[in-house]
């Protein structure tokens, strides 16, 4: 996973889905909700999720559906930067700033 980076809206993304998760339904599903977004980042990287790209965005930048979370990334060469992880109840283009 060593070709995948985060922005720092990423990371909080994570930090804040996992005190979600956690506050909701407790520290066992929130270790196991991770671990998931984990394997997901994973696949990501290695080119084996399924994605598309956003309508808006540049054609590098992709969005990948997990679980209840949608992955938004830019690929570059054989590099990933993991944008944003956002809910698929959020407005995309809103948290991406895309003209819609």
């Amino acid at each position: 996973m060593s070709n995948v980076q985060f922005t720092n809206a990423a990371r909080k993304d994570l930090r804040e889905i996992f005190t979600y998760t956690t506050k909701t339904w407790g520290i066992v599903q929130a270790r196991q909700y991770s671990e998931q977004l984990k394997q997901h980042t994973t696949a990501i990287g290695e080119f084996r999720a399924h994605s598309k790209p956003i309508l808006g965005a540049s054609a590098d930048v992709h969005q990948s559906h997990c679980r209840k979370h949608i992955f938004v990334f830019e690929r570059k060469g054989d590099k990933v930067l993991i944008v944003r992880i956002l809910h698929e109840a959020m407005d995309i283009p809103r948290h991406l700033k895309l003209d819609s």
